[in-house]
């Protein structure tokens, strides 16, 4: 038997939202009219809609958009082939994936591809919850863009790659147990590292798979609201991955064979991680 059971939810406190205009790319006119009532109270939210990969893709060009929404399964071409086409053609333009139960695999691929996140129209209270969903998402990748930005400056920066080394450097002295401290990207990706002749050291593959992990653990913190654990550690059988998170860097990383110290070994971490803050104010990134 169906039960009504909206008088047990908390409403959803309206949010303000730092887009305007969104490009909604669905063939569906159902769906199309839930999107559009989920902003009935955002006056100043404008919603082109289009009904094909192509006509998305078309509109995209021609028009500025503060934001698309794209759906997976569209008459002419997927939705995966849509997000390639826009981060091609339109790559400032942030884009967040439709996609139902049973498509977890699209939407890790969307976002490995460039989306910005994903959201799932069969969840309950999709429609309720969406304007706030879109937002929490818009102000991450927001975060990730701005982040990008700063690594590629530092990438161009070799002095100031040096300098980071030097910080890491330092850190790992202090913790002598350490296999290996390194700086990885927003993306996963090892910005620097310490120079050691170590040969049990973390190598830059090793750094970059963990990394990955920590984009992942970011993606899956999106959808939790963990994302704003700044420090944390991450046991593995052979030992703990200890890291915090630098803002509009990406993370610092500290690989132990043990069991690490919440307090002494975060305490270090912490250090370090004021000094390439620093570092990278002092150097207008």
């Amino acid at each position: 038997m169906y039960q009504n059971c909206s008088s047990r939810r908390t409403p959803v406190r309206s949010v303000a939202l730092g887009f305007r205009r969104i490009l909604h790319i669905e063939d569906s006119e159902t769906d199309a009219y839930i999107v559009k009532r989920a902003f009935r109270d955002h006056k100043d939210v404008s919603i082109t809609w289009a009904t094909t990969g192509a006509q998305g893709v078309q509109k995209a060009l021609e028009e500025d958009h503060d934001l698309i929404l794209l759906d997976y399964a569209l008459p002419d071409m997927t939705g995966l082939e849509v997000l390639l086409q826009l981060t091609d053609k339109r790559p400032d333009t942030p884009v967040i994936l439709v996609s139902g139960f049973g498509s977890e695999y699209v939407a890790a691929r969307g976002l490995q591809v460039g989306a910005i996140g994903y959201v799932n129209k069969d969840a309950p209270h999709f429609r309720e919850e969406l304007a706030q969903t879109l937002q929490r998402l818009f102000e991450q990748g927001e975060v990730r863009r701005k982040a990008k930005e700063v690594e590629d400056r530092i990438r161009q920066r070799p002095s100031l790659r040096r300098h980071m080394e030097d910080v890491l450097g330092t850190l790992r002295q202090s913790l002598p147990e350490a296999r290996g401290t390194f700086l990885t990207s927003s993306d996963g990706l090892p910005l620097a590292m310490s120079r050691s002749d170590g040969s049990k050291d973390v190598d830059p593959l090793s750094a970059m798979v963990t990394g990955g992990v920590l984009r992942n653990l970011d993606m899956v913190g999106g959808s939790l609201q963990l994302d704003e654990q700044e420090s944390g550690l991450v046991k593995y059988k052979q030992g703990t991955l200890v890291y915090r998170k630098l803002p509009q860097v990406g993370s610092l990383v500290v690989v132990f064979d043990r069991e690490a110290d919440p307090r002494d070994d975060l305490r270090e971490v912490d250090v370090a991680a004021r000094e390439i803050q620093t570092l990278v104010r002092d150097d207008g990134l």
